[in-house]
C-alpha cells in the first residue's frame, strides 16, 4: 500500500475514533455516509460501441438517472447492472456478443457512478432505480449484474412481480 493511502486511511480512521468519543451516533452515520459514496466516478472514456447507444435518462429523486440502449426493439432484452464504483461503460465487452445474438441491451449508470448524478448510493436506491428502469424500459428477460448491482437486483426482484422467471 502506498504511503498516501496508509496516511488517508489513519486520518479517517482518527477522524472517527475522535468522533466517537464525542457522539456514537454522529460517527455510525458518518460511517454510513462514507460506506454509501463512491470514492472515484468512473472517467473511462466510453468505448466505440457506446456512440452506437441510444441514450436514456429519467428523473430519480430529484436526480437524473442516464442509461444506454442498443437494437431498439430486439426480440428479448437484458439489463446490465455494474458494482460499486463502477459504471455501464465497463461492461462494453457483453455488448457486442448480445447484440449479435438477437438482443436489445439496456446498460444504466446508477445513482452517484458514471454519468448519473448523486453523491450516494444505497442498495435501496439502486433496487428503487432498476424498478423504475424496468417499469419503464421493460418488460425484461435478463439480467447480467455484478457485485452490488446483483444485490440491488435480488431486492429488487422481491418487490415486483415478473411474468417470466429471469435469467440472471
Amino acid at each position: 500500500m502506498k504511503l498516501t493511502q496508509r496516511l488517508a486511511i489513519a486520518y479517517i480512521q482518527t477522524k472517527f475514533k475522535v468522533l466517537a468519543a464525542i457522539s456514537k451516533q454522529q460517527a455510525a452515520q458518518k460511517a454510513f455516509e462514507l460506506f454509501c459514496t463512491p470514492y472515484l466516478k468512473s472517467k473511462m472514456p466510453h468505448p466505440p460501441i457506446f456512440k452506437k447507444a441510444g441514450l436514456l435518462e429519467f428523473s430519480m429523486d430529484g436526480l437524473r438517472v442516464r442509461g444506454y440502449h442498443w437494437n431498439y426493439p430486439g426480440t428479448k432484452k437484458i439489463l446490465v447492472l455494474h458494482g460499486f464504483g463502477s459504471a455501464a461503460n465497463n461492461f462494453h465487452h457483453f455488448i457486442t456478443p448480445l447484440l449479435s445474438k438477437g438482443y436489445e441491451v439496456l446498460a444504466f449508470d446508477a445513482p452517484a457512478h458514471g454519468a448519473s448524478e448523486g453523491k450516494r448510493v444505497t442498495a435501496v436506491s439502486y433496487c428503487e432505480m432498476i424498478i423504475q428502469v424496468i417499469e419503464r424500459y421493460g418488460p425484461v428477460d435478463g439480467f447480467i449484474a455484478h457485485s452490488f448491482g446483483g444485490i440491488a437486483l435480488c431486492l429488487a426482484l422481491e418487490k415486483i412481480k415478473l411474468p417470466n422467471v429471469p435469467k440472471i
